[in-house]
């Protein structure tokens, strides 16, 4: 996944980390099989980072736990952002939807429910305390 800093959402991004992420195209929605680009990788596979948004790209990807290694999954993905790079270019990964990420799991280890890491950045910090609350009662 992305750095947390590039998959705020856009309003909150800005405010949060000073900068804009989206350098084109919008972030992943939930529910599709959707990805974001840092800009460098972007341009690397279409010559001009601008060209990747909508266009589909297939993914090789392999879960792994500090006790497996899962099997390799290829899924397909629709190019809907670009972001701008990590400061160090080894960092820079792809966003992908929870919709798409999902599936992944389900695929590769046989369920959707899996511990995946995820990063929750609340409007206020007054939200934290019932943010924590929702996240027990979700069994997490």
């Amino acid at each position: 996944t992305s750095s947390a800093e590039s998959l705020a959402p856009k309003k909150y991004a800005e405010i949060i980390y000073g900068k804009k992420y989206i350098v084109k195209g919008k972030f992943p929605d939930d529910q599709r099989d959707e990805i974001v680009l840092p800009e460098r990788i972007a341009k690397k596979l279409f010559k001009d980072s601008t060209e990747a948004v909508g266009k589909n790209v297939s993914l090789v990807v392999q879960l792994m736990s500090l006790k497996e290694i899962y099997p390799t999954v290829n899924v397909r993905a629709t190019v809907v952002g670009v972001v701008k790079n990590n400061s160090i270019p080894l960092l820079d990964t792809v966003g992908i939807s929870y919709g798409l990420s999902q599936k992944i799991m389900k695929e590769s280890i046989g369920n959707s429910t899996g511990a995946l890491s995820f990063t929750i950045i609340p409007s206020s910090i007054n939200d934290i305390d019932h943010l924590k609350s929702k996240i027990k009662q979700m069994g997490y």
